[in-house]
């Protein structure tokens, strides 16, 4: 126990006493204090240290980068994270960061890292998932008009291509060419079919069960969904991906109500602007999880407003203001979170932490039983 006040040795004592691993920093980021439960699990850091170097090659994301965002923005701030130790299995952890301060006067931060269950999901219909099906309902209103004029050209493109083929039959024209119209009718009914799977999809019929995702497809699928509506505002949607993401165990719908929602209010975002442009990244972070950053050249999100953004009926976009909120609540029911940026030059960046399938991780490294 470190030498100090009777307070501090009081603290210190409470501290030791808490089931959670507490660490203390202070205002430049070394570690102070760390009680027993946070070296049981973790070990004791060396005097001085600071969490990037204790942490490394244990805990991905950087811990150093939640640190980072709760000194900056001056608040608690709660992530998830994966640790590993030699010969034990990968645990996924919430940290919270929690800064001391006093007035403008920032003096350190407690640290504080508590374990999450494994569990299956719970199956929606279980839940009261009302507040998620009406907003997603509000949002597929919002795009309906849209595909039922994508739907119409290739139904209109069949119908064509249907009136010709008796005439050409009747005209003895060669196999080859009507291979080609027949191949085209089925290109044109396998795009009319995708068009309502996307819209089946972002509706979530039947049960909402978990299987394996691929998070690039959910990525391809949402901008699709959103593709005329970008057209329409002029707003040109990029996408940069590592092409081998790890898979994620999810529900696609509900992945896809997540970014579309998120696209589409940076497509809202972006309408007044001088550049009209939506940035989609995606990256795995040590294999662990998989972070999604959709970045915007909009007005960005006032201060003021960062705290109240993910409030139900705060936010905007859908026309009823639960959209964010939403899409935070179904990223921590994918064991994920869902979080802005601060402090941006221009725009608005929302980011997407998905963890990755453990199962299918475990089985490429050997470890399945």
């Amino acid at each position: 126990m470190p030498d100090g006040p009777v307070g501090d040795r009081r603290l210190y004592l409470l501290a030791d006493s808490l089931p959670l691993a507490v660490a203390y920093l202070d205002d430049a980021g070394h570690f102070r204090f760390t009680n027993r439960a946070f070296q049981r699990r973790f070990g004791a850091p060396a005097a001085n240290s600071r969490p990037s170097q204790f942490f490394a090659g244990l805990c991905s994301p950087d811990i150093e980068e939640f640190l980072d965002r709760a000194f900056a923005e001056g608040k608690s701030f709660t992530g998830l994270v994966y640790c590993s130790r030699a010969d034990e299995p990968t645990e996924r952890l919430r940290v919270q960061i929690v800064p001391d301060a006093e007035g403008d006067r920032l003096w350190g931060a407690f640290m504080i890292f508590g374990r999450i269950e494994d569990r299956a999901p719970v199956p929606a219909a279980t839940r009261d998932d009302r507040f998620v099906q009406m907003q997603r309902m509000a949002r597929l209103g919002e795009i309906a008009a849209g595909m039922a004029h994508e739907v119409r050209q290739p139904l209109s493109a069949i119908r064509n291509y249907a009136d010709v083929l008796p005439r050409m039959l009747e005209a003895g024209e060669p196999a080859s060419r009507i291979g080609t119209l027949v191949r085209a009718i089925q290109t044109q009914a396998t795009r009319a079919s995708n068009i309502i799977t996307q819209a089946r999809e972002l509706v979530g019929g039947g049960a909402d069960t978990f299987s394996e995702c691929d998070v690039l497809q959910v990525i391809y699928s949402s901008i699709e969904i959103t593709e005329r509506s970008a057209r329409a505002a002029d707003v040109e949607v990029r996408c940069a991906a590592q092409s081998a993401l790890p898979p994620c165990r999810g529900h696609a719908g509900q992945l896809e109500q997540i970014l579309v929602n998120l696209i589409g209010n940076a497509i809202e975002a972006v309408a007044n602007s001088d550049i009209r442009a939506i940035r989609i990244d995606a990256e795995a972070l040590d294999d662990r999880a998989i972070r999604i950053r959709v970045a915007d050249t909009g007005p960005g999100v006032p201060a003021d407003d960062l705290d109240v953004i993910f409030q139900a009926f705060r936010s905007g976009g859908d026309g009823m203001g639960m959209g964010l909120s939403v899409s935070r609540r179904l990223a921590e029911y994918h064991g994920g979170q869902l979080w802005i940026e601060p402090d941006r030059e221009r725009g608005a960046c929302f980011v997407l932490d998905l963890p990755a399938d453990a199962v299918v991780r475990d089985s490429e490294s050997g470890t399945a039983s």
